[in-house]
């Protein structure tokens, strides 16, 4: 009876032992969920600095990644997209650096390396930390219905008969606008009179009125009027054709012969004080966004080419960019 009593104990024992046992391995399966929690958080909202008005290019790409960031609640504070327009984004990008910390950053146009490179900055690069880049935005060459344009090879023979009449319109006297005509003019040597211009619409509004036989635009910008066939598209710099808007039959200039595919870049910089962790952190977030099927499709839909890299290679290919923009804003500023 005594065996049989220390036996029934020892099961009892032993079944305890194991369900104890079961017990540890379920707490230490869920340990690798919670540990993406780890390191650093953000504990306050968040600021996302753009530096034009509601509505522009910039803004509408800053305040998607907000939505979708707000969407699959990624992000443990609310993050407010604040306008800072002024001095082509100069007045944001002084804006961010002023403030500082982990919990500001700003969206990274052209004039983000156009403005300190051409001395309308008084900031530098070393001002910056550099989070995300996420996609190049294409330049597009347009023409009004009644210039006579249909192909590249009428607006050359054109300027050549006709030297110095021929005008391309842009937004600013610095920009990717500037630089597309700059290269239009060295690659297919032909004289071009760039007009700078205060914004996208006054560019839309001088072509489709044929005050500027050319435009130099972004294909999201005037979508809608190439779809309603009130433009004529030209050609594209880019990598690869778009359908989009009806842009399928536009080709690239790299296609046509000339070495042309400057592009803007968009990502997110923080200033140069803000932690490794905190950059770490949003680089993650950014990159989170990135791969979702709402962001591939906004970039889809506003005719972007996916090109992501996170705080490590973007601040590797920051120079690249700078080296770039200096190439293209001195041949600017040599013929002005």
């Amino acid at each position: 009876m005594k065996k049989r009593i220390l036996s029934l104990l020892c099961i009892a024992v032993l079944c305890m032992s194991l369900m104890a046992g079961c017990g540890g391995g379920t707490q230490n399966s869920a340990a690798p969920e919670s540990g993406n929690t780890e390191g650093w958080v953000p504990t306050e909202d968040i600021e996302l600095t753009v530096g034009n008005d509601a509505g522009g290019g910039a803004d509408l790409f800053a305040r998607k990644m907000v939505e979708i960031i707000g969407k699959y609640d990624m992000c443990p504070v609310n993050i407010t997209v604040v306008n800072k327009p002024g001095s082509s984004h100069v007045v944001g990008f002084t804006y961010l650096v002023e403030t500082g910390g982990d919990y500001n950053m700003n969206v990274v146009s052209s004039s983000f390396y156009a403005q300190p490179i051409s001395g309308n900055s008084p900031l530098t690069f070393d001002d910056f930390s550099y989070v995300a880049l996420v996609a190049k935005d294409p330049s597009l060459l347009i023409a009004s219905n009644n210039s006579g344009f249909e192909t590249l090879d009428d607006i050359i023979a054109y300027a050549k008969e006709n030297p110095g009449a021929l005008m391309l319109g842009g937004s600013s006297a610095i920009s990717d606008d500037a630089i597309l005509c700059e290269q239009i003019k060295q690659q297919c040597g032909i004289d071009i009179t760039y007009v700078a211009m205060e914004a996208g619409s006054d560019v839309l509004a001088n072509v489709m009125g044929g005050h500027v036989q050319l435009g130099a635009m972004s294909p999201a910008e005037i979508g809608d009027n190439l779809a309603a066939g009130n433009l004529k598209a030209i050609a594209i710099s880019a990598d690869d054709r778009f359908e989009e808007f009806g842009l399928g039959d536009v080709p690239t200039f790299k296609e046509l012969g000339y070495e042309i595919d400057h592009q803007q870049h968009r990502g997110f910089v923080m200033a140069a004080d803000a932690s490794p962790e905190a950059v770490r952190y949003f680089s993650d977030l950014i990159e989170q966004v990135y791969n979702t099927e709402e962001w591939q499709q906004f970039m889809e839909d506003n005719c972007m080419t996916g090109f992501f890299m996170d705080c490590d290679e973007y601040s590797e290919y920051n120079q690249e960019l700078i080296d770039t923009y200096t190439e293209f804003i001195a041949m600017i500023q040599e013929n002005q």
